[in-house]
């Protein structure tokens, strides 16, 4: 877990949260089950917290691997861990925050709940075509998730015609003095013309908030378009700050959950709960499903190969994600099965501005639609702005042209599911 250090604000100790209620749940649901003939298991869990540092992470991993009776590691949270966590093959892995495309490799015993961030990155390059972009710079954390992210994106923009590409700013995980990564921005921005077309993406981790924050108070950084990733609640903290957002169009973008039953009881019990959440939700129960088959069936615990086997497989069942578990040849959640909302700031809190949605199935396209029904909702409530994009029509729209047919199921779906 990252229960401290930079990820612990937003996503760690949230992650934390929801894996102890997982267990918690799982473990009442199968002492509910139990005979005197047959009193089944429980799962015992064990947390570490690596302080988001990639060692710390490594050394409980190699602890973790000496005891007896684990079966799998749920974790760690970061790209950055994964990465020291590379050779390790003799237990499991199964993250439920990294999503570095450095780390999509196929039959490494790492598996990830999310989806990499591939299609994040081709979705920020239509949102910088779309919004008519000609400069971009890029700051980012730099750790193999944030070289990662700057590499693609840069391979991305670069192959858009006509945008510039200055040289990245990167920053230590070890900055803290924010207003220093701030003025370095100001200066390579200085001899650029063309300030209303010109994009800055900021891609780190809880320490956004202190860079947004001295960009805001950075009069040299008035004017230029914001783009980032996540929508962190403590952005909205201060009010001046994200009056500032709202002004300079900061937007965000992060992958969406179905709501459905699971993800409401996630919602209620932890606090702070994410998209995060779900995902350390959902890595306990694959894993206990797992390891409960199969002892149903043998009575033995799993060994590596088949645990891997059986993630592979994923969980068709009910999940807080809200759409089927599949993960792909690499061992990361396929993003097929995965939609984003693209959100802007507005009156002081995230609004959805576009939703990409899926290719495929037709199962989780009407499980999209009822996102789109929520933003029906909102827009309703007098917000304006509110696009959606489906593969299947080909380009963004206004959400009242949309087809009958793709909003026909909405109120009997979202009565379904709940």
């Amino acid at each position: 877990m990252s229960e401290t250090g930079s990820i612990s604000g937003w996503l760690g100790r949230a992650a934390s949260e929801a894996i102890s209620r997982a267990v918690a749940d799982y473990n009442k649901e199968q002492f509910r089950k139990a005979t005197i003939d047959d009193p089944g298991w429980r799962i015992e869990l064990i947390k570490r917290d690596d302080g988001t540092d990639p060692s710390k992470a490594r050394e409980h991993a190699d602890r973790f691997g000496k005891a007896r009776g684990l079966n799998i590691i749920i974790g760690p949270a970061f790209s950055g861990a994964v990465g020291a966590m590379q050779d390790y093959t003799n237990i499991p892995i199964l993250s439920y925050g990294s999503t570095s495309p450095l780390y999509s490799i196929p039959d490494d015993n790492i598996f990830r709940m999310p989806p990499d961030d591939t299609g994040a990155v081709q979705q920020y390059v239509d949102i910088l075509r779309e919004d008519g972009i000609r400069n971009a710079i890029i700051i980012y954390r730099d750790d193999p998730w944030g070289q990662k992210i700057d590499e693609a994106l840069r391979d991305e923009i670069g192959s858009v015609r006509g945008v510039a590409l200055p040289d990245s700013i990167k920053y230590p995980t070890s900055e803290t003095s924010y207003g220093a990564v701030t003025d370095r921005l100001a200066a390579a921005l200085g001899g650029v013309t063309d300030r209303a077309n010109t994009a800055v993406l900021l891609y780190g981790f809880d320490e956004i908030v202190d860079i947004l924050q001295a960009a805001s108070e950075n009069p040299q950084l008035q004017q230029d378009r914001w783009y980032g990733y996540g929508n962190l609640p403590a952005l909205l903290d201060d009010a001046n700050r994200a009056a500032w957002l709202e002004r300079v169009g900061y937007t965000t973008m992060s992958v969406v959950h179905v709501p459905n039953e699971i993800s409401r009881h996630v919602d209620s019990e932890v606090e702070g709960a994410n998209i995060y959440s779900y995902h350390a939700y959902d890595a306990v129960m694959l894993a206990a499903d797992l390891i409960n088959n199969a002892q149903a069936h043998s009575h033995t615990p799993l060994t590596v190969a088949q645990l891997a086997e059986g993630i592979e497989q994923g969980r068709q069942g009910p999940n807080a994600l809200g759409v089927p578990l599949v993960f792909n040849a690499n061992g990361d959640l396929d993003p097929d099965y995965v939609y984003y909302n693209i959100e802007t700031v507005s009156g002081g809190e995230f609004v959805i501005d576009s939703v990409s949605a899926p290719a495929k199935p037709a199962r989780v396209c009407r499980q999209f639609c009822a996102t789109i029904a929520a933003a029906h909702a909102d827009r309703r409530r007098g917000r304006t702005r509110r696009r959606a994009e489906c593969r299947s029509l080909g380009a963004k729209v206004p959400l009242e042209a949309w087809p009958p047919h793709h909003m026909l199921n909405i109120t009997r779906w979202v009565d379904a599911m709940a």
